[in-house]
């Protein structure tokens, strides 16, 4: 009985994860993340519900795709389909929720969820 019993607990926990994760990135599904950075490059990300997002750098006409998921820690990974330089894969960054029309900054990048794709 144990053994079905810890095996109920770990199969409701990866559920519970999961939902978790979900509602935490509800507000990028359909939205766009743009970040900006010291030297004032922008990136466009649109997360989606499947667990993929897409993404572009306009002024280097980059664009990029891969997965994503919140990690045990609470931090949002993303591994590129193809090798992105100077980034770590998978990268995974400290990862708080936030709302449409949200401003914060993460270091020396400024982060926004602006509503739509751009």
């Amino acid at each position: 009985m144990r053994p079905v019993l810890i095996s109920a607990m770990l199969v409701s926990n990866s559920y519970n994860a999961v939902a978790a994760t979900a509602d935490a990135m509800q507000p990028t599904f359909g939205n766009t993340v743009v970040l900006v950075g010291a030297d004032k490059l922008q990136t466009y990300t649109q997360f989606n519900a499947d667990g993929t997002f897409v993404g572009r750098i306009p002024s280097l006409n980059y664009l990029y795709n891969g997965t994503w998921k919140i990690d045990s820690s609470g931090n949002l990974c993303r591994w590129f389909a193809l090798p992105v330089p100077n980034r770590a894969q998978p990268e995974c960054n400290s990862f708080t929720t936030h709302s449409v029309g949200d401003t914060w900054s993460a270091g020396s990048v400024t982060i926004s969820i602006v509503q739509g794709t751009l």
